[in-house]
C-alpha cells in the first residue's frame, strides 16, 4: 500500500531521516518499503553504518 501511494504521486525519492542511534528503523522500512521509488537516508546519528550495508538494505543515495 505505502508503495503505490508514493508511486501513484509520482515521488521522487523517499527521504528518511531518523534520529535513533543505530539503523535499525532505516532497515526495518527498506526491507517493508518493496517500490520503485528511491529511499534516500539522512545518517547524522549512525555515522559507522557502511556503504555496503545501505546498498544491501536498498538505500539508494546518502545525504
Amino acid at each position: 500500500m505505502l508503495r503505490r501511494i508514493y508511486e501513484a504521486a509520482e515521488a521522487d525519492a523517499i527521504l528518511i531521516h531518523s534520529k535513533m542511534k543505530d539503523i535499525n528503523e532505516i532497515k526495518k522500512f527498506a526491507e517493508l518499503f518493496k517500490g520503485t521509488v528511491p529511499i534516500v537516508i539522512v545518517p547524522t546519528t549512525y555515522p559507522n553504518v557502511t556503504v555496503k550495508n545501505l546498498e544491501i538494505m536498498g538505500v539508494d543515495m546518502v545525504i
